[in-house]
């Protein structure tokens, strides 16, 4: 081998390790700026279930006439398309 071919191997070798230590920096980099995915509510979203409309204004509603004037639909009609 030849000091040419030598000189040629080694600065093919350390542009390779070079290479791999850039890719392992960045991700190192990477890793870390990634944060734990988490979910954030809103709190009247949380609690749409227990004062939501409809959970508290329909029931109240089906029982008097005063359905019809907020859904413009009779209480059998909307049973029906709730289903």
């Amino acid at each position: 081998m030849t000091y040419l071919d030598e000189t040629a191997v080694i600065v093919a070798c350390t542009s390779i390790i070079a290479s791999f230590g850039a890719v392992a920096t960045l991700l190192t980099a990477f890793q870390r700026k990634k944060r734990k995915n988490t979910v954030w509510v809103r709190r009247y979203l949380q609690l749409r279930d227990q004062f939501g409309t409809y959970n508290t204004l329909l029931p109240e509603l089906s029982n008097r006439p005063k359905f019809y004037a907020y859904l413009r639909m009779d209480v059998d009609t909307f049973e029906l398309q709730r289903h």
